[in-house]
């Protein structure tokens, strides 16, 4: 190899070092998303085991389409381990900025208050104000992706539940009041 080529060589190998940083070691953290995400669909799975035949199935697509895809992040953690080794990773959350720890804790925070509020404000307004609260304590700020994207989440996820599959979510005051007014048409 001439000496030219063997310059381009490095010369590549250490952009691909800036583009993709080799990784040391995971960290636990890094395993609770896959772990939590294997769990819940357990939990879900567990929980529409003895409704109708219609709701299980799409009960049965959903918790193993979400089993399948945190089973892939388990996957890839675990090699991940395997190749650079784990490390306990409270140093890495305890390093974070103030910011990152207080947007974990606003998104806890608006996490429980949906929880709280889902019944008597509905399904719509609550999961509407939770994604575009979500979103702004996150960082988004353009304003059509703020209104967009939670509007048009909470229309599918309507759309879906309530009309295609007849679910029945907690429609609170408002939705009360538009059924009574409308009627019973799906809103």
């Amino acid at each position: 190899m001439s000496s030219d080529s063997l310059k381009q060589e490095s010369a590549e190998s250490a952009q691909d070092e800036a583009e993709h940083p080799a990784r040391d070691t995971v960290t636990w953290t890094e395993a609770i998303v896959p772990i939590a995400g294997i769990a819940f669909s357990i939990y879900y799975l567990a929980t529409i085991w003895d409704m109708p035949f219609e709701a299980r199935m799409s009960g049965m697509l959903v918790s193993g389409s979400i089993f399948i895809l945190t089973a892939l992040l388990a996957v890839r953690w675990c090699k991940d381990a395997i190749q650079h080794g784990v490390d306990s990773g409270i140093w890495v959350l305890l390093g974070e900025t103030n910011t990152a720890i207080a947007r974990r804790l606003s998104v806890l925070a608006l996490t429980v208050a949906y929880v709280i509020l889902l019944p008597p404000v509905g399904f719509f307004i609550a999961c509407f104000t939770y994604l575009l609260a979500s979103m702004a304590v996150l960082g988004v700020r353009n304003l059509r992706h703020l209104i967009l994207v939670p509007l048009l989440a909470t229309g599918l996820a309507h759309l879906l539940f309530i009309i295609v599959l007849g679910i029945s979510l907690p429609e609170g005051i408002v939705g009360g009041f538009l059924n009574s007014i409308f009627g019973d048409v799906g809103l």
